[in-house]
């Protein structure tokens, strides 16, 4: 009796630890979906911003009378980019996703600058270079320098995938 009472208990236990296991599964699939949507609802904007600004240049090349208004517009536009709320905003996201990702760069590059940390936190999130340059509303070239530079101060040579170095933290 007193055997097959634990057996029991240990089933019962393992069938909690599994039950645990899965809603734990489950929460962290609807953060990466949440994740992944803030992240192309940002790439959209960003993408919708910079249409906007180029034409609006292109009017303001044409037409000399409202130049002025259009410029205080393209400088809303330019300063809205990638606001600081909609970057703690994803890396709200992200940290929920990839716990402990921030800390473990730090502690192995503590030198480290918050840009080459967004561009690190873009890149373990697989993200194309255009989908990181509309983020960061920088171009595609900056992001290869961005990225060439973190090869360096991660110090990895040229063999090594930054991606995957990336990925595996």
């Amino acid at each position: 009796m007193i055997i097959y009472g634990q057996k029991q208990r240990a089933k019962r236990r393992e069938a909690e630890q599994e039950q645990e296991r899965a809603a734990y599964e489950k929460e962290i699939a609807f953060k990466k979906k949440e994740l992944t949507t803030h992240t192309l609802h940002l790439v959209q904007k960003n993408e919708l911003l910079d249409e906007l600004r180029s034409k609006i240049e292109d009017i303001s090349k044409n037409s000399s009378e409202d130049k002025r208004a259009l410029n205080r517009v393209l400088q809303l536009i330019k300063n809205d980019s990638m606001a600081d709320k909609d970057w703690a905003n994803f890396k709200m996201y992200f940290e929920q996703v990839h716990e402990d990702f921030d800390v473990k760069l730090r502690e192995r590059f503590n030198d480290l600058t918050s840009n080459e940390m967004r561009l690190a936190a873009l890149m373990k999130m697989n993200l194309t270079t255009k989908e990181m340059a509309n983020i960061l509303n920088i171009s595609p070239d900056s992001v290869n320098k961005a990225r060439y530079r973190l090869r360096k101060k991660l110090k990895l040579s040229a063999d090594d995938s930054l991606t995957d170095f990336i990925l595996a933290l």
